[in-house]
């Protein structure tokens, strides 16, 4: 059986950008070191921490989004796409919804990035950065 909510994480690698912010501006969209969820800090290397912070993220939202039978009966279905921030603290800020489908399921996306955990922030030149992400979330039927 199919699981209703399909979760992604995607940054756009724009790494001959990322050196210009270290001061706190504009949030990358990619770092030479990327936050890492607080349960993931001890994996291995970069890239166990990079998948299983997505796999944390992922797990995170889909217990705290649901899709109501009402609105899959009303075939109401799609992707929100919320964009938030990993601040240089590691705290999550900017959250907005890039594309909703409904202000309901918009809601549920945006209170659950706003109820992530502090990451270990990302790193551009050995100093702290924002970090940018954009999270799709698919409700369908």
């Amino acid at each position: 059986m199919r699981h209703p909510l399909l979760i992604a994480l995607f940054t756009v690698a724009l790494a001959p950008f990322a050196a210009a912010q270290t001061d706190g501006g504009d949030p990358l969209q990619f770092a030479e070191k990327m936050p890492v969820w607080s349960t993931c800090i001890s994996e291995a290397d970069e890239t166990a921490s990079m998948n299983c912070t997505t796999q944390a993220i992922a797990e995170f939202v889909m217990q705290r989004v649901s899709y109501p039978k009402k609105m899959r009966k009303q075939q109401v279905a799609g992707t929100v796409i919320a964009r938030f921030v990993v601040e240089k603290d590691g705290s999550i800020g900017d959250v907005e919804v890039v594309r909703g489908i409904d202000p309901q399921l918009d809601d549920q996306v945006v209170d659950a990035v706003r109820a992530f955990p502090a990451f270990q922030p990302g790193e551009q030149l050995g100093k702290p950065v924002r970090v940018q992400y954009a999270l799709p979330v698919r409700f369908s039927l």
